[in-house]
């Protein structure tokens, strides 16, 4: 099993786990996602998300508990998960309570676009690691109080437009979190896949939408603060792997 570095940009909403530290994922045969895709194919795994991808309040049993980092679970999210699965190197780019655009609350701090777009030299992986997959987890923190479009869309755009340019034998999996209902889900699917309808056909070509709140869910599946537990992570990994 490989090792898996996350790369996490900390923040006040972050919780403690030092840049760059490596971390083994979880590896036990309840926890660790089934795959029958050829893991030979994929080397590194990229993400780009918020406090999902972290699997920030994974450890919860129900919604009551706070996002403290005790019940913080970064190696049996679906990020580990999938990368698991194909025994690949994880490289995860993420903020809690940030969003591509907008964050949550529109508290004052960069966002993931800025972020990513001001330094991206420095913070995408090196070609060296260029990822064969490339999952992104964002909107749940821009939707959750306004609809941000259509900057939304035409930034998802630009963001997948330079992932490709990048990395262009990458397959990038555009996910929507499960964390979002009602109209907010029904506006982040829509500017997501606007996004990707927007960007060239050598980036539709590539680029796969898959939507994490349309599986099935049960009350059961809730962590601290409504985030994914450990059981809702693993449904999210296989869905992830069954593409």
């Amino acid at each position: 099993m490989k090792i898996s570095t996350f790369i996490i940009l900390l923040s006040s909403f972050c919780f403690s786990l030092q840049c760059s530290a490596k971390v083994h994922p979880s590896a036990s045969d309840e926890e660790k996602a089934q795959s029958t895709a050829d893991t030979s194919l994929i080397r590194n795994v990229l993400v780009i998300g918020d406090s999902i991808a972290l699997g920030q309040g994974a450890k919860g049993t129900s919604t009551q508990c706070a996002l403290t980092p005790d019940m913080h679970a970064p190696n049996k999210s679906f990020a580990a998960l999938v990368a698991n699965s194909y025994n690949a190197e994880l490289m995860i780019i993420a903020k809690s309570g940030h969003g591509l655009v907008s964050n949550y609350n529109q508290f004052a701090s960069p966002t993931m676009s800025s972020t990513i777009f001001e330094n991206d030299t420095e913070i995408l992986p090196t070609q060296d690691k260029a990822p064969e997959l490339i999952l992104i987890e964002l909107g749940t923190n821009d939707f959750a109080n306004f609809n941000p479009e259509p900057t939304f869309s035409q930034t998802y755009t630009k963001l997948l437009t330079i992932l490709n340019k990048r990395y262009p034998n990458a397959e990038i999996v555009s996910l929507v979190g499960p964390m979002l209902h009602g109209d907010d889900a029904k506006n982040v699917t829509e500017a997501t896949l606007r996004g990707i309808q927007n960007a060239s056909p050598a980036v539709q070509k590539v680029t796969k939408f898959i939507s994490l709140y349309s599986i099935e869910i049960n009350k059961s599946d809730w962590g601290c603060s409504w985030h994914p537990n450990l059981g809702l992570h693993r449904k999210m990994a296989e869905t992830i792997l069954a593409r």
